[in-house]
């Protein structure tokens, strides 16, 4: 959860707190939970930077 939200801070020149909370509405908004969209920002399937 930390790498992720570290990775769309960077990403995106987005406040910590802002990169979690584009987190816990992406997860919200889709079927997977928090920890398996954080899991594919990882594993970069997911690049927030295209939406």
């Amino acid at each position: 959860m930390y790498q992720a939200t570290g990775m769309l801070a960077i990403q995106l020149g987005a406040s910590m707190e802002d990169a979690l909370a584009m987190l816990r509405a992406h997860a919200f908004a889709q079927d997977p939970t928090l920890s398996e969209i954080a899991e594919q920002v990882v594993d970069r399937p997911i690049d927030f930077r295209d939406s």
